[in-house]
């Protein structure tokens, strides 16, 4: 007869073992206590089963062992020593990307501006990688010491993120000493050289450039729906300012035309000063930004030899026929006072005349100097504030650049030209008083893109103001009006 076995032995579990369960907790590793090991695989389901509690447990408030709150602070401390240094190197990528590409594009002497830009660019982008990697190896230091200190006995610390940081450092000084050699071989300590020796700061010229900006900004937001007019015609100037072609006699002579001379003639207008020397030349080739001035050129005085073309006098260089590096002579008359205007291709443009000639040829020119017709741009200038217009927006406003005799000779002869003669002379001249004409009919064809700067219906008062400004400054006992013209002339030389 078989012995029946009590049954509170078949329901009774194993002792459970206290001081397994004291360990466990002294420890932080449940897998000590006695239940754990009875459930065995069960428990260890149960965690991957509720990982993000495990998560939240472990590393976000964790119930961590005696004493060790201090190192829970230190590692804190230690992430966001990470943090701050992933930050300061974002911003210094910010930094030098923006300040270097300021300079490169509104600085008005650097002539590598693009390649200074990309430059800048590149530096500022190894910048940036360099913080989000910072940033994601302080996270993983973070969390991976976390662990640790919840779990003694288990921190296993990886050297791998310390490598990988010291070795993009590293990296990044690298990219500094190739973008260091690659700045000499472009041309970029040159261009820079240039622009510091210039009598124009950087600074002051970047400052500028960003107050003409604002200015172009204020345009388009003021007259969003402003018709663009053809501002110079043959009309209106032979109306307003038929003069400038008559006070040509000086520079006429300097040209000197010969007949086996290929003249290129830089911002012809409308051929009236080109026609000086056409008939007494092997060829002339007259170049202007206004179509309405080509055509009239054209019309009364384009020939087999007498050539004219509509082209931006700003950008030369993109004119093949223009490059070709065989004319005699290059030659301007109060026009490069408009077309020097725009800093950034200011050097660019008269590098073009220089490259343009042949060796030995001529740069012949007559501008306005510093100080023309300063009375004038002193009531515009005004009179937009007036209108609405910050002074500086008024101020960058203004289409001219009257450089003086000692910025163009420094221009020409670090350009590589011989400077031969270059003189300013001091010249009062009297307004046409005809239908169209007067101070009235100057402002609005000279300072016509001045005007452009406020909305149409301030144009009018504008040009009153001004007006009733000049007036007294510049009328004569017999009623006559003159303006302060200061002229620039120079002839220099492309060297054989």
């Amino acid at each position: 007869m078989e012995t029946e076995t009590p049954a509170v032995l078949l329901n009774s579990a194993p002792p459970h073992d206290v001081q397994d369960d004291r360990t466990a907790l002294e420890t932080g590793d449940p897998g000590t206590s006695s239940t754990d090991k009875e459930k065995g695989s069960i428990t260890e389901v149960s965690w991957r089963a509720w990982f993000p509690t495990r998560l939240w447990t472990e590393y976000v408030c964790p119930e961590m062992p005696r004493g060790a709150g201090r190192d829970h602070h230190s590692n804190e401390q230690t992430f966001i020593a990470w943090f701050s240094v992933a930050e300061s190197m974002s911003v210094l990528g910010v930094a030098v990307t923006q300040i270097s590409r300021i300079e490169a594009l509104l600085d008005s002497e650097l002539e590598k501006g693009g390649l200074y830009r990309i430059l800048s660019v590149s530096l500022g982008c190894v910048c940036q990688v360099l913080a989000i990697v910072i940033l994601l190896v302080g996270a993983y230091r973070f969390f991976e010491t976390q662990h640790g200190l919840v779990n003694p006995g288990r921190l296993r610390f990886s050297p791998w993120g310390i490598y990988l940081v010291a070795v993009l450092i590293l990296l990044f000084l690298v990219s500094l000493f190739v973008s260091q050699v690659a700045f000499d071989l472009w041309g970029f300590s040159s261009a820079l050289n240039s622009a510091t020796s210039s009598p124009i700061l950087v600074t002051r010229g970047t400052i500028k450039s960003l107050s003409h900006i604002r200015a172009k900004r204020h345009k388009m937001s003021t007259n969003p729906h402003k018709p663009k007019e053809e501002q110079w015609t043959a009309e209106k100037y032979a109306a307003a300012a038929s003069f400038v072609p008559q006070l040509t006699h000086k520079l006429v002579q300097y040209i000197d035309p010969q007949s086996t001379d290929r003249i290129l003639d830089v911002g012809c207008g409308d051929g009236k000063f080109t026609s000086n020397f056409i008939r007494h030349v092997a060829s002339a080739y007259g170049i202007d930004a206004s179509s309405s001035f080509i055509e009239s050129a054209r019309t009364n005085y384009g020939s087999r030899t007498a050539v004219f073309k509509v082209v931006d006098c700003r950008y030369l260089e993109n004119d093949a026929e223009v490059m070709n590096g065989k004319w005699d002579k290059v030659v301007s008359n109060a026009a490069l006072q408009y077309i020097l205007r725009d800093p950034t291709t200011r050097i660019n443009t008269l590098k073009a005349c220089f490259d343009s000639l042949r060796p030995g040829g001529q740069f012949i020119f007559e501008m306005g100097g510093a100080g023309n017709v300063s009375e004038a741009a002193a009531a515009m200038t005004s009179a937009l504030y007036h209108a609405g217009l910050s002074i500086d927006q008024a101020r960058d406003a203004s289409p001219w650049f009257f450089p003086s005799q000692t910025w163009m000779e420094k221009t020409l002869t670090t350009l590589g030209f011989q400077v031969e003669k270059l003189e300013v002379e001091y010249r009062p001249t009297k307004l046409d008083n005809g239908p169209g004409g007067g101070l009235e009919g100057w402002i609005k064809l000279i300072c016509g893109s001045m005007l452009q700067a406020v909305a149409v219906e301030k144009e009018a008062s504008v040009v009153r103001e001004a007006c009733e400004v000049l007036r007294d400054v510049i009328t004569r006992e017999d009623g006559s009006q003159w303006l302060g013209f200061v002229r620039l002339r120079g002839v220099a030389r492309k060297p054989q």
